[in-house]
This record gives C-alpha cells, structure tokens and sequence, in this order.
C-alpha cells in the first residue's frame, strides 16, 4: 500500500496597500527518494479563482510512481483536482496552497527560493 505524504503550505500574504500588487511565482521542489517535482505556485491580479486556464497547468498521476501536484476544489469543474502551476488571483486576502507529494520512496524534503517571495508572512508546514 502506497504511503502517502502531504505537504500543506499555508501561505498568509501581507500586500502593499496598492491593489495592484507586482504579480509573482515561486518555485517548489519537492523530492521522493531518488525522484525531483517542481510545483509553481504565485499570485497575479490577471489570476481567477479555481482553474484558470491561462495560469494554472493541469497534472495528470502517472499509471505508477510517485507524483506530486496542487490540490485544487473547483466546483465549477469537479473532475480537474491537480495542478503543476497554481496561480491565484491578488486580491489582497491570504492564500493556501496545497501540495501533494505521494510516493513509498524516502526521504521526503520540499526545498524553495525564499528570494523569490515577496514581502509578506509565509508559513509552510507539513503533515
């Protein structure tokens, strides 16, 4: 049975009083084992909530392996719950961000760029 790890990174985001904050993306790289998963995630006020075509890029799970993607709840369309690239809109309120890493290898780590954030309180925790 596969062992499965999810890492939640909650992301609070304190923007500049301007609402149209400079848009940015981030990097994670999450590792399984001997297997590399680069996830990008960001804001941008061109962004929409749920899937955004324009943003987002769609992750399929290979037929076997390890994997990782976002976590996306869309009721607008229900049957689209995985993402590489999740952008979501900058509105000023705080985001979470959810990736999964599933995988029976070890270690697990989840490395990022903290250059690449903007200013602001990030919290990234694991479970």
């Amino acid at each position: 049975m596969k062992r499965k790890i999810i890492y939640a990174m909650l992301v609070v985001i304190a923007l500049t009083l301007s609402s149209f904050a400079e848009p940015w993306e981030a990097e994670i790289t999450l590792t399984s084992g001997s297997s590399d998963f680069v996830l990008t995630f960001g804001r941008s006020v061109y962004a929409l909530d749920g899937l955004d075509t324009l943003d987002d890029i769609l992750a399929l799970p290979p037929p076997s392996g390890p994997y990782a993607y976002f976590d996306l709840d869309d009721p607008a369309n229900p049957y689209i719950t995985m993402l590489y690239d999740d952008i979501r809109p900058d509105d000023g309120d705080s985001a979470l961000w959810v990736a999964v890493l599933s995988s029976t290898e070890s270690p697990l780590t989840g490395e990022w760029n903290p250059i690449l954030l903007p200013t602001g309180d990030f919290f990234i925790g694991a479970h």
